[in-house]
């Protein structure tokens, strides 16, 4: 069956006139340009993780190999320059967030660069990323679907830019839609905030949901001593892995796949070095436990 199944798809590809691209004779390597100022934690974190993991098997399936650069303040564009050129690194990934001074003044002209971030103080260049103001239009429209009418959002900070906070651009342009009303302030913490803020938000605008895009958000409502589901339904813009979290799987292993794929074919000349091309991956909603239907009266 599994050969059948390769056979069909390779017919499929033929009929469309899909010529593989070929591979390298060896390894060449690849580098993901780690700014994170605890490097590990990037591995670690439940979005982010995910590019990694993806990243690395999609290199391997593609003859290439991943390697992580860890940068700090200290590290000079010239220090970078030298640990990768002679390893023949032409191709690099930038994963979000996190930039030491290093790469503000890094020579990106020598190099084949794709951004897995909307943000960064790099020169223009081809992105993939979530998207993230459909997958919020998405989860808000799958909470009122639900029973949920007064929702707030939940983030770190407000806006600087369109690109810093692409998340809290999708909820207010999708409470646009409701009568001027209903459309609820967004929650910004600052560092760490008091649960007191926390559950006086809640309160104050009479919420009956709450969707974020801050993994730790479900310990924060904890912590101001609101229970999920109980008195709070909660979803998220981009869910973790645990399988009891309502909202949007953003498919992380695809935004680092992808951008690895999008890296092979700017090296290999098959993708023009302008306009930069930005891919956004949509989400799909997922059911979960924190966010329960609400059951309509009579």
């Amino acid at each position: 069956m599994a050969r059948d199944s390769v056979i069909l798809r390779k017919e499929v590809a033929d009929e469309m006139g899909h010529q593989p691209l070929p591979r390298p004779s060896r390894r060449l390597p690849l580098g993901w340009l780690n700014a994170w100022s605890q490097p590990h934690e990037l591995a670690q974190h439940p979005e982010y993780g995910g590019y990694w993991r993806g990243a690395c098997e999609a290199a391997c399936e593609m003859g290439y190999h991943l390697e992580e650069f860890q940068l700090h303040p200290e590290l000079t564009p010239k220090e970078l320059e030298r640990r990768l050129r002679p390893k023949g690194f032409c191709g690099l990934l930038l994963p979000p967030e996190g930039e030491p001074a290093v790469l503000n003044h890094f020579p990106w002209e020598k190099y084949h660069v794709v951004s897995l971030s909307h943000r960064t103080a790099a020169p223009a260049m081809n992105l993939v990323g979530p998207d993230r103001v459909g997958n919020c239009s998405i989860a808000f429209n799958m909470m009122l679907k639900r029973g949920y009418h007064r929702i707030g959002f939940l983030t770190d900070r407000r806006p600087g830019t369109i690109d810093d906070k692409l998340s809290v651009i999708g909820f207010l342009s999708t409470q646009c839609e409701l009568p001027k009303e209903e459309r609820l302030p967004v929650f910004t913490t600052t560092g760490h905030p008091l649960p007191h803020q926390l559950s006086q938000w809640v309160a104050c605008h009479r919420l009956d949901a709450v969707l974020t895009d801050l993994p730790e958000a479900a310990l924060l409502l904890k912590q101001a001593g609101l229970r999920i589901p109980q008195d709070l339904g909660l979803a998220f813009s981009c869910r973790s892995r645990t399988p009891n979290s309502a909202g949007i799987d953003c498919h992380p292993e695809e935004v680092g796949r992808i951008g690895v794929q999008m890296l092979k074919r700017t090296m290999e000349g098959s993708l023009k070095v302008e306009p930069k091309i930005r891919v956004a991956i949509h989400g799909h909603w997922r059911e979960g436990s924190t966010l329960p239907v609400v059951l309509k009266d009579g």
